[in-house]
């Protein structure tokens, strides 16, 4: 898990099937997880933008993806994907993979984004 900090970020990555990081939300896709500690309600808005893979985002509450998922989006623009939302003090999981229906677009590079302020 990368940890996000306070303010603007911005991460590149890519899915890749060899880095063993899998979804636990899509089985058999790839995938990326985030995690960011509020200690005081804050506005977060979160992207994940590719031209390579049909973008999928998963919030939970909690570090990991055992806590509730509060939130998903996979079509914030054509095939990207974007949330933002008001959330209290506490630490959440961003899960960033790929739209469970698009079988052949499983790896690629992406942009992964968040910002996070009061």
């Amino acid at each position: 898990m990368t940890e996000v900090a306070w303010g603007w970020n911005s991460i590149d990555g890519e899915l890749t099937s060899g880095d063993g990081c899998q979804s636990y939300s899509h089985g058999g896709k790839n995938a990326h997880y985030y995690v960011f500690t509020l200690d005081r309600q804050a506005l977060v808005g979160l992207t994940m933008k590719s031209n390579a893979v049909n973008s999928f985002l998963l919030l939970h509450e909690g570090r990991g993806i055992s806590g509730p998922p509060i939130g998903q989006n996979d079509n914030y623009r054509n095939e990207d994907a974007g949330l933002s939302a008001t959330l209290g003090p506490g630490t959440y999981t961003v899960e960033a993979t790929t739209n469970n229906h698009d079988s052949h677009r499983k790896t690629g590079a992406y942009e992964f984004t968040s910002w996070i302020h009061d």
